[in-house]
C-alpha cells in the first residue's frame, strides 16, 4: 500500500503544470487525494474581482481525483481524463489558496 501512496504523490511532483501552479499533496489514502494550490496573482483571470481562472481550478480537480484514483489499490500505473465538464457553482474567492478533495 505504501508504495501505490508514494507513487501518487510521485505523480504530482512529476506533472510540470502542477508544479507551475504549486499544487501540493495534503493528503493521500486509499482511493482519496487531498490536493492544494495558492493563490497566485498570475493565475488572475478576471482582473476587478482578483478570481483565478476556471482553467487553473480544473486543473487542480482533475489533478486531484487522478491521484484518487492511483492511490487506490487496485490501481494500474497511469490514468487518464477521457471527458471534464465542470459547471461552476461560484467563483474561487479571490486572495484563498484552493482545496481539491476526490
Amino acid at each position: 500500500m505504501q508504495d501505490t501512496l508514494t507513487n501518487a504523490a510521485r505523480f504530482v511532483a512529476a506533472l510540470p503544470h502542477s508544479q507551475a501552479l504549486g499544487m501540493q499533496v495534503e493528503t493521500i489514502a486509499e482511493g482519496l487525494a487531498v490536493l492544494t494550490m495558492p493563490y497566485d496573482r498570475r493565475l488572475i483571470g478576471d482582473s476587478e474581482t482578483g478570481v483565478i481562472l476556471g482553467g487553473a481550478v480544473s486543473a487542480l480537480m482533475d489533478t486531484a481525483a487522478s491521484v484518487a484514483v492511483l492511490s487506490h489499490p487496485a490501481a494500474g500505473g497511469a490514468t487518464a481524463t477521457l471527458n471534464l465538464r465542470i459547471d461552476y457553482m461560484r467563483p474561487a474567492t479571490p486572495g484563498q489558496g484552493l482545496r481539491a478533495r476526490a
